[in-house]
């Protein structure tokens, strides 16, 4: 039965590797740029994070959960070039809603990936000029990958199709969680802003909503598990990065292509796709140009940073919920 499970993950992470290095190779032959291949690759790629099973798909939720991440990632770089001052809000009033709204948690994932991209993309700011070129990549990128859902899957078994649509079961204690551990981030990145040289300080509220995602009901010790795990991928990649790879942008890719492989062939283990998850993000820093050695060692700083606010702010929440009961 083991076999099987990682037989069917492997597959799924050929599949998606494949697919991913297509649409590079597509917008390289039409004459795309560097930076604009690490884009739609990231679009790509995360389209399949928001939406990743090894079983089957619905063709509505794979097109659903594509169009997220392209509009997050275009939104959030508009948003962080004309009004970066309301970014902070945007992103916890995206985060807020996006665990509240979606009744399975199937739709969870597929919008706490989007607030994650939109959170990223806030400080890889674009003009509405940029903006306009990505849309129209990310539209092309949601056309294919729609199609490529569809090909992989007009045959497979359809009742296998609703096995992981789990309602959700705690969203008001998840996006209190939320709000109290992006809003505590938030305030601990101005402070750090004004008083520290620390650099990437979204990782902070990056860390903050990659645990609440995927906690689960004991957030605590996933918390611990996921700054242990990071700080081992952010060593581990600037170590790769700063000292084995030469600067070379197909050497580079081609690191990249591995670790993402790797997110989904080790998709049954949280550790597993965590470490790749983190060393992807950071390569493709790396390859956008703003990866530095220094950033390893910011991101583990703000990585304990942001754990210790997550189960700060478990504890509030636990407080509020037992206060509630009694009341009631």
């Amino acid at each position: 039965m083991r076999i099987a499970i990682y037989k069917a993950y492997i597959e799924e992470a050929i599949k998606i590797t494949f697919f991913c290095l297509s649409i590079v190779v597509l917008f390289k032959i039409c004459g795309a740029p560097n930076n604009t291949l690490i884009i739609v690759f990231n679009m790509a790629v995360m389209s399949f994070a928001a939406t990743f099973s090894s079983d089957k798909k619905r063709l509505s939720h794979s097109m659903l959960g594509s169009a997220v991440v392209v509009l997050s990632i275009i939104t959030g770089g508009l948003a962080g070039y004309y009004f970066p001052r309301l970014t902070d809000l945007l992103t916890l009033l995206y985060a807020c809603l996006a665990f509240f709204l979606p009744n399975t948690r199937e739709k969870v994932v597929v919008y706490v990936t989007g607030a994650v991209m939109f959170l990223i993309f806030t400080s890889l700011p674009l003009d509405w000029q940029d903006g306009v070129k990505y849309g129209l990549d990310g539209l092309a990128i949601i056309l294919i990958f729609t199609g490529f859902h569809w090909f992989f899957n007009r045959r497979a078994s359809i009742d296998r199709e609703y096995r992981s649509a789990q309602l959700v079961e705690d969203r008001y204690a998840t996006t209190l969680l939320a709000f109290f551990s992006l809003s505590g981030a938030f305030v601990v990145v101005h402070i750090l802003r004004s008083y520290t040289t620390l650099s990437h300080l979204y990782w902070t509220g990056l860390t903050v909503l990659l645990i609440i995602q995927g906690g689960g009901r004991d957030k605590i010790r996933t918390s611990l598990m996921r700054m242990g795990v990071n700080i081992v991928g952010a060593l581990a990649t600037v170590l790769l990065f700063g000292y084995v790879a030469p600067p070379i942008f197909i050497v580079n890719l081609i690191i990249l292509v591995l670790f993402l492989f790797f997110i989904f062939a080790l998709g049954f283990s949280y550790v597993g796709r965590t470490l790749f998850i983190e060393m992807f993000v950071l390569g493709f820093s790396h390859l956008i140009g703003n990866y530095a050695n220094t950033l390893a060692g910011d991101r583990v700083i703000l990585t304990l940073i942001g754990g210790a606010i997550v189960i700060g702010s478990i504890g509030m929440v636990y407080v509020i919920f037992w206060l509630f009961s009694r009341c009631s």
